[in-house]
């Protein structure tokens, strides 16, 4: 039985017993929950997260000036605290750059023998014609990686600059936490638009302009105050922040069309939300980003909708246009709901486990 170390930049034990308990999805367990089922021994830790750990606080003003200059994270009190017994692990799974980096930097001074899988995310559009000195290090920093997984195909192109070993495995959803959400559901009196997600490329003044004033609208955005900086939010708009996963479940089955409407970014952003709403046979508009499209080989007007980024008119054309055809809508919700099942986190979890047998 191989023993896997899964890394996150958050806490994930109440994720993990949330799901257990059916009360949540495992999206961001990235796997880790699936294959523990498969037989692995997998462990994360919390208590590098916790206010008690000293370590915490010792690099917390360090991991604040390298945020601030590079717009990354660098947890390197996780890996720290984690030094002591990760060689007794067969593979480290990294899930995310904040994390993955100093693991990597330890690799590079020999303190890591065992290979580390190195999960990207939002990191290789930014090591683009950057002159930051941090820059430079992180890019010294890729070969250390034993593997590189990409979730498009776009950032896969540009980190195999770094490191000839990368590969694409596409994110997945908990289908199963979704699945009874889908259904049959007449349109309301007033059309129901949902938009969810708290990433830094979302867009909601996009959505917030489309649908100011409108009266036969009935539109709700779940998200975080920083989404919202600078944006002055009608009184015709809804917003809730920070929502639970069930209570975002809930309003997910509460809508007839859900927005995911991003900013014009390289990479696949808005991919995990986007899913989700697959996975729960909502009729879906994104925004019209070539990597999410080539990603999931989504074609617009079969699968979703899409709109160019940004442009609240288009965004607005859009909406009307679907939400005025109900058949439209029904093919829609069919057919994104089997892009979720060939891209749900068991998949996910099945594809890593392969990788993971390599070494």
């Amino acid at each position: 039985m191989k023993k896997l170390l899964f890394l996150y930049k958050t806490p994930r034990w109440n994720v993990y017993k949330n799901w257990e308990r059916g009360k949540g999805p495992d999206t961001i367990l990235y796997g880790a929950n699936h294959l523990k089922k498969l037989g692995y021994k997998v462990d994360f830790y919390d208590f590098t997260f916790s206010k008690f750990n000293p370590a915490r606080w010792i690099f917390y003003p360090i991991f604040l000036l390298i945020r601030k200059a590079s717009g990354l994270g660098f947890k390197m009190d996780q890996a720290l605290c984690l030094l002591p017994i990760v060689n007794s692990y067969d593979c480290i799974i990294s899930t995310i750059d904040t994390a993955g980096l100093p693991f990597l930097f330890l690799k590079k001074l020999k303190l890591i023998k065992k290979p580390v899988i190195y999960c990207s995310m939002d990191f290789a559009h930014r090591l683009i014609n950057k002159k930051n000195p941090l820059f430079n290090f992180y890019k010294s920093l890729l070969p250390e990686a034993s593997l590189i997984v990409c979730y498009s195909k776009e950032e896969m192109e540009i980190l195999k600059k770094y490191n000839k070993k990368v590969v694409l495995l596409k994110v997945g959803t908990d289908t199963n936490y979704y699945k009874d959400v889908r259904g049959d559901k007449k349109i309301n009196s007033k059309v129901k638009i949902l938009a969810f997600g708290r990433d830094s490329s979302r867009d909601y003044k996009a959505l917030i302009d489309a649908m100011e004033g409108e009266k036969d609208k009935e539109v709700t955005i779940v998200c975080s105050r920083e989404n919202l900086n600078r944006i002055t939010v009608p009184d015709n708009i809804n917003i809730e922040i920070d929502l639970t996963a069930a209570k975002l479940k809930e309003e997910i089955a509460k809508s007839d069309i859900v927005v995911i409407p991003t900013l014009k970014v390289g990479r696949a952003a808005g991919q995990l939300s986007m899913l989700d709403s697959f996975a729960s046979s909502k009729p879906t508009i994104i925004s019209n980003i070539e990597s999410l499209l080539k990603t999931y080989d989504l074609k617009p007007s079969r699968d979703c909708i899409i709109y160019e980024p940004g442009n609240a008119k288009d965004l607005k054309y859009k909406i009307e246009k679907l939400s005025s055809s109900p058949k439209v809508m029904a093919k829609l919700s069919a057919n994104g709901r089997l892009i979720a099942q060939k891209n749900s986190t068991f998949l996910f979890a099945k594809n890593l486990a392969k990788l993971v047998e390599t070494f």
